[in-house]
């Protein structure tokens, strides 16, 4: 979980940080100070008091409180490192951090606090100050952080292993979609077995032509008288002739 807050607070938060108007950078060196000037709103009351708050990779977190007395510092080991110059009744605080350590890396902002009815009101600074404390001798570098190297890679994995998923389903439904469907007629089904011969048998279409032709040769045939009478009369040779009569029948010619 840690891990992904700060990755998250690495890659999304601190660029959004650096580009807003509203919030000052400040980056120093470990040991060094810093100075946040908390500069209130234009209102006809003073504040009561003043919170100085941080955020970060952690849940937001109070640092200080400022009344009319004195800082009161939420950590006794930063007690002495944190010191508010100014008071309430005027526009602009501000609030001394020193001795910088790392872990003093993090978003500030400071929230003045008005006495109202019937609660008080909370009305946060006009500026954000985001402090980077550097290391001397230490550069912040990835390697320093092989869990998250390891999670970043997995997440890359993982998209890349989804992405090329969806491309190959895509791919395999629109292979799906364009390939045409070819219709088996059902009489090549039913046939099965080739010739002897070896020839493959004829289509439908050929059968219906050749019956088509034979017809037509058939008709033409009865048309022709020539050929017609040659059907009716039987005794008649192909050639025209007239056949020879059997001896039966000669014979009852003579008588």
């Amino acid at each position: 979980m840690k891990i992904l807050r700060f990755a998250v607070w690495m890659f999304l938060v601190i660029p959004i940080i650096l580009a807003s108007e509203d919030v000052l950078y400040f980056r120093r060196q470990e040991g060094e100070s810093v100075d946040l000037p908390c500069e209130q709103g234009e209102r006809g009351t003073p504040p009561i008091g003043l919170y100085l708050k941080r955020t970060g990779v952690g849940p937001e977190k109070e640092v200080m409180f400022f009344s009319a007395d004195r800082p009161q510092v939420m950590d006794p080991a930063d007690e002495d490192r944190i010191h508010v110059h100014g008071s309430l009744s005027r526009n602009l605080l501000n609030v001394t951090i020193s001795q910088l350590q790392r872990k003093d890396t993090a978003l500030y902002y400071c929230q003045f606090i008005y006495n109202g009815h019937p609660k008080d009101e909370f009305v946060a600074g006009k500026k954000s100050f985001f402090v980077f404390v550097e290391v001397e001798g230490i550069h912040c570098s990835c390697s320093n952080y092989p869990p998250l190297l390891y999670a970043i890679s997995a997440a890359v994995g993982l998209l890349l292993l989804i992405l090329i998923c969806l491309g190959a389903t895509q791919c395999c439904k629109s292979c799906k979609q364009r390939k045409p469907q070819t219709l088996v007629p059902i009489y090549e089904e039913m046939a099965g077995v080739r010739p002897a011969n070896g020839k493959a048998p004829r289509s439908h279409l050929e059968i219906l032509h050749q019956e088509e032709t034979d017809h037509s040769m058939y008709a033409s045939m009865n048309d022709n008288p020539q050929i017609k009478q040659r059907q009716e009369n039987h005794y008649v040779s192909p050639r025209g002739t007239r056949l020879p009569l059997q001896s039966g029948d000669t014979s009852g010619e003579e008588k």
